[in-house]
């Protein structure tokens, strides 16, 4: 059995590859925080909107990763699906199944930013998942 996925996206690859402007990359900007500056840099969409371990739940007998059980099928596969149709049609004239999947995907794509996760702060609350 492979190595599960260590490099988790909170920005899915196929959402970031809408802007990209070479194959594979997108700009990166930046504000950096002790000069203020604006960074602009060319960066792999592989490498960015991601953090190592960040769907990795952690228990004192052990740990999994829910990135490709759950994120990539439930999340991202029905998420890139649903991109894909808003990008080609009008979603006014969608039904409400596939607009709910819109807002759906949208909101998760909010709720999985690590800044969100920090303020719901998910860990502290997994033991309850777990028992």
């Amino acid at each position: 059995m492979p190595n599960p996925p260590r490099n988790h996206h909170f920005i899915p690859q196929h959402f970031l590859r809408a802007w990209q402007h070479a194959n594979g990359k997108v700009f990166r900007y930046r504000r950096l925080p002790f000069s203020g500056t604006l960074e602009i840099s060319s960066v792999s969409i592989k490498h960015t909107a991601s953090i190592e371990d960040l769907y990795r739940v952690d228990f004192p007998d052990g740990g999994f990763e829910v990135e490709s059980t759950h994120i990539t099928p439930l999340i991202d596969e029905v998420g890139h699906k649903i991109f894909e149709k808003a990008r080609a049609t009008h979603v006014h004239d969608w039904g409400m199944s596939d607009r709910r999947q819109l807002a759906n995907t949208l909101t998760l794509l909010e709720a999985r930013h690590p800044a969100v996760l920090k303020v719901m702060d998910v860990r502290s609350e997994l033991n309850l998942l777990r028992e």
